[in-house]
């Protein structure tokens, strides 16, 4: 694990980099949410990357990350960045993910 969450703080390349969060995702590393966290808040991030930061957080199910998707839902301008949004809040299921997701299913009705 330490391997891969310091090839994830190194890279540049956004695929790669999403690629590496998956790959902390799936190996259940809990230790690596702040760094999650801190990159799916990062601005310019291509909405691949967004989408597998989004993919690891709610593989982890971290509660905390639940406002930082939520305000990257709201801001989602793509089908490709909201889908995947969407399910890592349905994933983690807290109460404000449950919330944010019925206030964007009202909208799109």
């Amino acid at each position: 694990i330490p391997d891969v969450q310091k090839a994830f703080e190194q890279e540049r390349i956004g695929r790669t980099r999403g690629h590496l969060a998956v790959a902390l995702g799936l190996l259940g590393d809990r230790s690596s949410l702040p760094q999650l966290r801190a990159a799916i808040q990062e601005s310019g991030r291509e909405p691949e990357e967004i989408a597998e930061l989004a993919n690891a957080l709610g593989m982890l199910r971290d509660n905390g990350a639940v406002p930082l998707l939520i305000e990257r839902l709201r801001k989602a301008k793509s089908i490709a960045e909201l889908g995947p949004l969407a399910r890592a809040l349905g994933r983690i299921g807290d109460a404000e993910a449950v919330g944010a997701l019925l206030a964007l299913a009202r909208e799109s009705a």
